[in-house]
């Protein structure tokens, strides 16, 4: 959570020195560096005080400047931190660059070795396109054409590297589509084989139940034609009962008369 303000406020500063309101912007800055966080290294807000050096650049005092450059190159080396030591020392090799070369030189010669040696790139070619400036006006043209070439092929780098990641994003999100595809493809055959199966199960139970109303209606039949056959039985024993019997009466009528 501390780190969250911390952030919060470096933020603001960040807008107000587009804003150019430059006190605002030094103060939420400080702020911002002396909350730090409970759990980071403090190296972790190297860049908030080279920020508030460019806002006393911008307000014009130098002194305070180079306070806080100094300070950020001490939190630098405190932490061994050699991209930060870079930044730092080609801040301060800015600074010393209008008036005293010797300084400048040497703080741009530590930026450049410190910056080599941390492979951070961008730093690197920063401090050449600097160095390559700073040449230029000291009428070197020789150094200042080699720090040139330097930044241009530093500068290829980056691009190569950028292609690169730009062609590794472009392979992980065709192999992340790929993957998608296969697992909607997937889903697609395991809800082709579920409805499937729904199917067979459904008419299973549909032919079940048909043959179970079919067998209903076939008993039913059967046990009605046998009902049937036990009446007619009946009925023909009771016709046969009572032919006997007319034949009985007209055997002992003719006998009468004989």
């Amino acid at each position: 959570f501390q780190h969250m303000i911390s952030e919060a406020h470096k933020t603001l500063g960040t807008i107000y020195m587009h804003q150019g309101k430059l006190v605002e912007a030094i103060d939420n800055l400080t702020y911002c560096y002396n909350l730090g966080c409970n759990e980071c290294p403090k190296i972790k807000f190297h860049s908030s005080l080279i920020q508030i050096a460019k806002a006393y650049q911008q307000q014009n005092n130098p002194e305070k400047e180079l306070e806080y450059l100094t300070l950020s190159l001490q939190l630098a080396q405190k932490f061994n931190a050699k991209t930060e030591k870079a930044i730092s020392e080609l801040e301060l090799g800015n600074f010393y660059s209008k008036t005293n070369s010797v300084l400048a030189e040497r703080y741009y010669s530590e930026a450049l070795n410190n910056a080599n040696r941390s492979n951070d790139i961008m730093v690197y070619k920063t401090i050449a396109d600097s160095l390559s400036s700073f040449y230029y006006h000291k009428a070197n043209y020789k150094k200042a054409f080699e720090y040139t070439i330097l930044a241009r092929h530093l500068d290829d780098s980056l691009h190569q590297i950028e292609h690169q990641v730009s062609m590794a994003e472009w392979e992980l999100r065709f192999e992340f589509e790929k993957l998608k595809n296969e697992n909607e493809s997937k889903e697609k055959l395991s809800t082709f084989e579920i409805n499937k199966q729904k199917a067979y199960r459904n008419s299973a139970v549909l032919v079940s139940l048909l043959l179970l109303v079919l067998g209903w209606v076939i008993w039913r039949n059967y046990s009605i034609k046998k009902r049937d056959l036990l009446i007619l039985e009946d009925k023909n024993k009771q016709i046969e009962e009572k032919n006997h019997e007319i034949q009985a009466q007209v055997e002992e009528i003719t006998a009468q008369k004989d």
